[in-house]
């Protein structure tokens, strides 16, 4: 599995790869669906959720204060970014905008809150959401 998919059809997929159900733990991927969406799992962010620029896209990172954090130096950024690019669980996002401050997630042409869970990105049918290795590694794939 590298994409997003439905309850269903997850317990369906390894089923059909012929895995008992002491093959596979299914709660972890109920959990993995009930998770409330949060920035850091579409866009490298921060500890205190503030979003990382691409280290290329940083001019000035030698002074203090960059983007709510302090960095020595760019070495520094560079690890940290790469480090929370890891950690998100989705490929292909970019951050959109705020409504009303609330954190509003757009995609194209798709547009979510943090109010909704992973589960209810399934409602997007024209839309793949690819899963990261660090996604797989938290459902135990």
């Amino acid at each position: 599995m590298k994409n997003l998919i439905s309850m269903v059809d997850f317990v369906f997929e390894q089923q059909k790869n012929h895995l008992s159900l002491r093959d596979f733990n299914i709660t972890n991927y109920a959990n993995f669906l009930k998770q409330p969406l949060e920035l850091w799992m579409f866009i490298p962010c921060d500890e205190d959720g503030s979003v990382l620029e691409k280290p290329e896209m940083v001019y000035n990172v030698d002074v203090f204060g960059v983007y709510n954090g302090i960095f020595q130096n760019k070495n520094e950024y560079i690890k940290q970014y790469q480090k929370a690019k890891e950690r998100c669980l989705f490929e292909g996002f970019e951050v959109g905008f705020r409504i009303s401050e609330k954190k509003v997630f757009s995609a194209g042409d798709l547009i979510f809150d943090e109010e909704e869970t992973i589960e209810n990105l399934l409602q997007y049918k024209n839309k793949t959401f690819i899963l990261t290795a660090s996604a797989l590694k938290h459902i135990g794939l």
